[in-house]
């Protein structure tokens, strides 16, 4: 065990309302920003923009917070009804939408669309909300009594998963009995809907004592995987007897919700399993707190004081193959278990002890967050507490994609420890980033090359947590932004252009610069000469010549010999891959709009010939010969003098046809020449 070393907070920040908030989860989203969930009291202030449902502000709503991967807010939502509502579970969906799930008292009011179950009790409610969180739809689901939502999947098949605790007996949507009715005798209750929330079937698991379901996983073979904690003897759904108060209790059912096997873990005192992952080689890791020794059971480590983290590694059937305990003299409460990057994993909960056992510091105040990383063996690597000095709840963090941490508690705390930010009522949420001190490595991709004018973005992927960044795009509208992905660059001139990214996080900056990484080519409109019945064209890298507006097959030379009446045009691609057309060329029968602008003779010629360009007296030209390959062989640049006769030589080339292109500033023109 060790401290974590080089591990250094990057920034923290409050978000609160003007009563209370209770903080419960926080999850990166599929474009690194971050979703923080969550119940409040609140009306409207500070940062929450919305009132409270119920305006007496005696019980909550969810409340739910979006912010870029710094933690900037974007944009929160209230969501509940007229009395008491708790957010318990949130995912992001397929859509990159979300699901937002927990328990409602509240009638038909507000954004509760459908009437309470059990008039007075808790019922199952989820809402399904886009990008922006606004509101899709939302459904609820109850018995005649107590049922209390804990977790949500989306299902393999666009479906989801709502598994929770239920008092009720057969009514409204719980279509069996609990195993044994009775004062907090509760069950796990599952139910399976598709994927606009309409129940497809819901099935209730149990023994005969309490049963608290926390979590579910689906697995690759379509069947789902159940965690939570039991008192239960041997009865019912559950195949062993209690170990101790309380045990971790696994069931795995089908596709269709049917029991397949159940699995019991725990010691002589309670064991509660709150999270539940499946690791790298398919087993499973159960995650919880834990009072029991090594007594008796499946614990094998003694208590490290009151309660403990308690982590058990089983494989795929359940069958436990190891199990580590982490705490400190005083007691501490688990939250989740999440995989980290290097297939280790990641704990995070509360702490009330000072430093001893597995935890390397001190509190600075009552209760504080804490963070255990071990590897895949579950040997520890480091901890970390998360100072303030107050009074903090949940604990909840999770891994950032660049090896960061993120961890968040609601807390009553003022500044002091790692809180820099004054609480602005009773209780706020409040999140802390921690990176490893590394300076940021700079790295940027986006289009490189393109054949018009076009507007096209920029992406940051620097390594090791940036938090601002400085582009430079010479020659570009804008030809700046201090945006980590810049969008609507545009460049409008052909050329080669330069990037520059210089990107900065708490331990350095760095520059990536990439000269002419930017290419933009506008293809030029090839020249067309007419000669007689034949099109020539000036040199490019490819050809493809078109006869009213279809090409032509095979016609992918420099010249075309038109041979029908239509209208012809040429599309030339230069070595870029950029295109560009010719004018329409109009033929009727053997004749050609236009006119040659010199004559040779004799022609055929055996190699001596009289190039006739009167009409271009006292002008500079350029004479070029190519063969039938488009090869240039003969190119001559000279004055037209006053007779307007040209004599040249044309000698040891072979039979055949050739063309003889005259460019001046008044344009080119070309004639076949014959050689004999």
């Amino acid at each position: 065990m060790m401290y974590a070393q080089g591990l250094v907070k990057a920034w923290d920040r409050i978000y609160s309302g003007n009563v209370y908030e209770n903080f419960k989860r926080v999850l990166e989203t599929s474009d690194h920003g971050l979703l923080i969930s969550g119940s409040s009291s609140s009306g409207i202030g500070g940062h929450k923009s919305q009132d409270n449902h119920d305006t007496s502000y005696n019980s909550f709503d969810f409340w739910i917070i979006r912010t870029d991967s710094n933690g900037t807010l974007l944009w929160e939502k209230t969501f509940g009804g007229n009395s008491h509502e708790e957010l318990l579970h949130t995912i992001e969906t397929a859509d990159h939408g979300f699901v937002f799930a927990g328990t409602a008292i509240s009638d038909s009011s507000g954004d509760i669309t459908e009437p309470t179950r059990g008039a007075g009790y808790n019922d199952y409610w989820m809402i399904k909300t886009d990008s922006l969180g606004n509101k899709l739809w939302d459904k609820r689901f109850g018995g005649d009594y107590v049922d209390l939502l804990s977790c949500v999947i989306q299902t393999s098949d666009g479906g989801y998963l709502l598994g929770g605790t239920s008092l009720s007996d057969m009514s409204g949507d719980k279509s069996e009995d609990n195993h044994n009715p009775g004062f907090l005798n509760y069950d796990y209750w599952v139910i399976k809907t598709d994927a606009n929330g309409t129940k497809q079937w819901d099935r209730t698991i149990g023994g005969d004592n309490y049963d608290i379901m926390q979590e579910a996983l689906e697995l690759p073979s379509g069947d789902f995987l159940l965690g939570g904690y039991s008192r239960s003897y041997t009865s019912g759904d559950k195949s062993e007897d209690s170990r101790g108060e309380a045990d971790y209790w696994i069931v795995k059912i089908s596709a269709a919700g049917n029991v397949i096997w159940d699995r019991t873990y725990g010691g002589d005192n309670i064991d509660w399993l709150f999270g539940l992952i499946q690791s790298a080689d398919g087993g499973f890791m159960l995650a919880g707190t834990s009072g029991s020794g090594d007594s008796i059971g499946e614990r094998t480590v003694p208590t490290r004081g009151g309660w403990d983290f308690w982590l058990v590694k089983t494989d795929a059937n359940g069958n436990k193959l190891w199990d580590h305990a982490y705490g400190g003299p005083g007691t501490e409460e688990i939250s989740t278990i999440s995989m980290t990057s290097d297939s280790g994993f990641l704990l995070s909960g509360t702490s009330y002890s000072n430093a001893g056992g597995e935890k390397s510091e001190d509190n600075l105040g009552i209760e504080q967050g804490w963070l255990v990383k071990c590897d895949s063996t579950g040997n520890i690597e480091w901890d970390r507490t998360v100072f303030t000095y107050g009074h903090d709840e949940t604990g909840y963090a999770i891994q950032t994609y660049e090896g960061c941490y993120v961890a968040g508690v609601y807390t009553e705390a003022d500044t002091g420890g790692y809180k820099s930010h004054h609480n602005l009522m009773a209780s706020d949420y409040w999140i802390v980033k921690f990176c490893y001190e590394k300076p940021v490595a700079a790295l940027f991709s986006s289009d490189t090359s393109f054949c018009d004018p076009k507007c096209i973005d920029f992406y940051d992927i620097s390594t090791n947590a940036p938090v601002s960044w400085f582009w430079s795009f010479p020659g570009a509208i804008p030809t700046a932004s201090t945006d980590q992905n810049p969008t609507n660059i545009c460049y409008n001139a052909p050329g080669n252009y330069d990037v520059i990214l210089v990107a900065i996080n708490p331990y350095g900056a760095d520059t990536f610069m990439l000269p002419a990484f930017i290419t933009m080519d506008m293809a030029t409109p090839p020249l067309v000469t007419v000669s007689g019945d034949t099109l020539y064209a000036s040199p490019a890298f490819s050809y493809q010549w078109y006869r009213d507006t279809a090409a032509i097959p095979g016609a992918t030379g420099s010249f075309l010999y038109m041979d029908v009446p239509g209208s012809y045009s040429l599309v030339i691609t230069d070595s870029n891959g950029c295109s560009a057309s010719s004018e329409l060329f109009t033929t009727g029968i053997g004749k050609v709009q236009g006119n040659t602008a010199f004559e040779v003779y004799p022609n055929p010629t055996d190699g001596n010939f009289i190039l006739s360009a009167g009409n271009l007296k006292g002008q500079v030209i350029d004479i070029s010969i190519s063969n039938v390959h488009g090869q240039v062989i003969f190119n001559k640049e000279l004055l037209v003098k006053a007779s307007g006769l040209i004599p040249l030589t044309f000698e040891k080339q072979s039979p055949g046809t050739y063309f003889i292109t005259v460019t001046s500033g008044s344009g080119s023109h070309a004639i076949k020449l014959f050689v004999k």
